[in-house]
């Protein structure tokens, strides 16, 4: 998750040696600095897998791990990387640091950051066994991301998040593109939510971006 675009203790298992744990998910493995942000992280991850499930959406690989570093580089507080079942992410301090650069995002309060960016990754680690018909789907991966980290808010917490959102306006597939998406992430983010709330039933919206069905990416000359 780029920034142009917590913690919660959970009951976990597994500890080979501080900060390093096997989530009692089956999914994660957790790495971090200290035993409560690898128990954080797998808190997280049951929030985001339970997520997934109340839409009746496939699991990620197992095992996937995701990993706290302390930095990511400009503009970067998660990153999934592709083909490998790795998540890194900032440590809770270090993302709260950076929330005057999370955009929509920022006035989630530090556990819920945290959660919330976890749960977009992971989201991206579901849709990394999508087929892709062209050499990239950026743009449905993140669409993809992105309508599911803003569906795990609670009611206020996504009318925060929506302040700026102009429900009038009718969102065709068309706008949902690459170009958006890497100028102006935070319109992306919205539009996105946007345009699944105008198609009725978003989890079988979802299931069928997921399922390699609906894509929003395409060649270009």
């Amino acid at each position: 998750m780029r920034a142009v675009l917590a913690v919660t203790l959970g009951v976990v298992s597994g500890f080979a040696q501080a900060g390093e744990l096997a989530c009692d998910n089956g999914i994660v493995q957790a790495t971090a600095e200290n035993a409560d942000t690898a128990a954080a992280i797998c808190a997280a991850s049951d929030a985001a897998l339970a997520q997934l499930g109340r839409c009746d959406l496939p699991m990620p690989k197992a095992p996937l791990s995701i990993v706290t570093q302390e930095d990511l580089g400009d503009n970067c507080v998660g990153l999934f990387h592709c083909g490998e079942s790795l998540i890194e992410i900032l440590p809770p301090e270090k993302l709260s640091e950076k929330r005057s650069e999370l955009g929509l995002f920022q006035a989630l309060s530090d556990e819920r950051l945290f959660e919330s960016v976890i749960q977009h990754e992971i989201a991206h680690a579901v849709y990394d066994r999508t087929p892709c018909p062209i050499d990239t789907c950026i743009a449905s991966s993140e669409y993809f991301a992105y309508v599911v980290q803003i569906m795990a808010l609670t009611d206020p917490e996504r009318d925060a998040v929506l302040a700026d959102l102009d429900e009038t306006v009718q969102i065709g597939r068309d706008v949902i593109n690459p170009f958006v998406l890497f100028m102006a992430p935070d319109r992306f983010a919205l539009l996105s939510w946007q345009h699944i709330s105008q198609r009725g039933d978003r989890c079988a919206y979802l299931r069928q971006v997921v399922d390699g069905s609906i894509v929003f990416d395409r060649e270009h000359p």
